[in-house]
Protein backbone atom coordinates (compact mmCIF):
# COMPACT_ATOMS: atom_id res chain seq x y z
CA UNK A 1 0.00 0.00 0.00
CA UNK A 2 1.67 3.62 -1.14
CA UNK A 3 1.01 5.96 1.30
CA UNK A 4 0.02 9.00 0.85
CA UNK A 5 2.89 10.76 1.83
CA UNK A 6 4.80 8.98 -0.69
CA UNK A 7 2.38 9.84 -3.44
CA UNK A 8 2.79 13.58 -2.11
CA UNK A 9 6.48 13.44 -2.36
CA UNK A 10 7.94 10.68 -4.54
CA UNK A 11 11.27 12.15 -5.25
CA UNK A 12 11.87 12.55 -1.04
CA UNK A 13 10.69 8.65 -1.83
CA UNK A 14 13.13 8.28 -4.04
CA UNK A 15 16.14 10.21 -2.62
CA UNK A 16 15.75 8.26 0.55
CA UNK A 17 15.88 4.80 -1.33
CA UNK A 18 18.55 5.70 -3.57
CA UNK A 19 21.00 6.96 -0.58
CA UNK A 20 20.96 3.32 0.50
CA UNK A 21 22.64 1.82 -2.64
CA UNK A 22 26.35 1.66 -2.71
CA UNK A 23 28.44 4.84 -4.14
CA UNK A 24 25.39 6.87 -5.43
CA UNK A 25 25.05 10.39 -5.81
CA UNK A 26 22.60 12.70 -7.32
CA UNK A 27 22.88 15.35 -9.87
CA UNK A 28 21.06 17.79 -12.04
CA UNK A 29 21.02 16.83 -15.62
CA UNK A 30 18.49 19.51 -17.47
CA UNK A 31 17.04 20.48 -14.30
CA UNK A 32 16.19 16.62 -13.39
CA UNK A 33 17.22 15.14 -10.29
CA UNK A 34 19.32 12.18 -11.57
CA UNK A 35 20.58 9.40 -9.44
CA UNK A 36 24.01 8.02 -10.61
CA UNK A 37 26.69 4.67 -9.89
CA UNK A 38 29.89 5.76 -10.63
CA UNK A 39 29.48 8.22 -13.77
CA UNK A 40 26.53 6.31 -15.19
CA UNK A 41 22.89 7.31 -14.03
CA UNK A 42 20.37 4.77 -13.07
CA UNK A 43 17.24 6.52 -12.33
CA UNK A 44 16.20 10.33 -13.36
CA UNK A 45 13.50 12.10 -11.75
CA UNK A 46 11.07 13.77 -14.11
CA UNK A 47 7.85 15.38 -14.08
CA UNK A 48 5.81 15.24 -17.81
CA UNK A 49 2.98 17.23 -17.85
CA UNK A 50 1.40 16.59 -13.95
CA UNK A 51 3.12 12.79 -14.04
CA UNK A 52 5.76 12.52 -11.60
CA UNK A 53 7.82 9.48 -12.82
CA UNK A 54 11.22 8.01 -12.54
CA UNK A 55 13.12 6.40 -15.70
CA UNK A 56 14.91 3.57 -14.81
CA UNK A 57 16.98 0.74 -17.40
CA UNK A 58 14.90 -2.18 -18.02
CA UNK A 59 15.97 -5.17 -19.75
CA UNK A 60 14.55 -5.51 -23.16
CA UNK A 61 12.71 -8.85 -22.40
CA UNK A 62 11.11 -6.88 -18.98
CA UNK A 63 10.55 -3.88 -20.78
CA UNK A 64 8.45 -5.86 -23.82
CA UNK A 65 6.21 -6.93 -20.36
CA UNK A 66 5.70 -3.87 -18.23
CA UNK A 67 4.88 -1.50 -20.96
CA UNK A 68 1.79 -2.88 -21.00
CA UNK A 69 0.44 -2.42 -17.93
CA UNK A 70 -0.62 1.09 -16.49
CA UNK A 71 1.95 3.51 -14.88
CA UNK A 72 4.90 2.24 -17.28
CA UNK A 73 5.60 3.75 -20.70
CA UNK A 74 9.09 3.39 -22.68
CA UNK A 75 10.70 6.77 -22.73
CA UNK A 76 10.21 8.78 -25.24
CA UNK A 77 13.78 9.35 -26.79
CA UNK A 78 16.08 6.34 -24.81
CA UNK A 79 12.98 3.66 -24.67
CA UNK A 80 14.19 1.45 -27.64
CA UNK A 81 17.51 1.21 -25.23
CA UNK A 82 15.41 0.04 -22.14
CA UNK A 83 14.64 3.38 -20.53
CA UNK A 84 11.26 3.11 -18.82
CA UNK A 85 9.26 5.94 -17.44
CA UNK A 86 7.16 4.49 -14.03
CA UNK A 87 4.76 6.77 -13.35
CA UNK A 88 4.59 7.73 -9.03
CA UNK A 89 0.87 8.17 -8.56
CA UNK A 90 0.39 4.78 -6.43
CA UNK A 91 -0.91 2.47 -9.42
CA UNK A 92 2.68 0.81 -8.89
CA UNK A 93 3.79 -0.43 -5.99
CA UNK A 94 7.19 1.17 -3.81
CA UNK A 95 8.44 -2.55 -3.89
CA UNK A 96 8.27 -3.09 -7.58
CA UNK A 97 9.90 0.72 -7.79
CA UNK A 98 12.11 0.07 -5.31
CA UNK A 99 13.05 -3.48 -7.15
CA UNK A 100 13.12 -1.86 -10.78
CA UNK A 101 15.72 0.31 -9.11
CA UNK A 102 17.72 -2.14 -7.55
CA UNK A 103 17.90 -3.42 -11.67
CA UNK A 104 18.65 -0.54 -13.11
CA UNK A 105 21.82 -0.02 -11.01
CA UNK A 106 22.55 -3.42 -11.59
CA UNK A 107 22.31 -2.72 -15.30
CA UNK A 108 24.64 0.57 -15.58
CA UNK A 109 26.81 -0.01 -12.04
CA UNK A 110 30.53 -1.53 -12.50
CA UNK A 111 30.94 -4.70 -11.45
CA UNK A 112 32.75 -3.80 -8.23
CA UNK A 113 29.87 -1.92 -7.24
CA UNK A 114 27.49 -4.97 -7.91
CA UNK A 115 29.76 -6.62 -5.52
CA UNK A 116 28.80 -4.66 -3.17
CA UNK A 117 24.90 -4.31 -3.74
CA UNK A 118 25.01 -7.99 -3.04
CA UNK A 119 26.62 -7.61 0.00
CA UNK A 120 24.09 -5.22 0.79
CA UNK A 121 21.17 -7.23 -0.20
CA UNK A 122 22.77 -10.24 1.66
CA UNK A 123 23.31 -12.24 -1.81
CA UNK A 124 25.67 -13.97 -4.01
Amino acid sequence: MVSAEEIEDPLARLRSFCALLPETTEVDVFGNPTFRVGARGFATFEVIGSKRSVCVKIASELQSVVVGRVGFEPEPETGHFGWTLVVLDGQVSWDEVDELLIGSYRLVAPAEYVVLLDELLGST
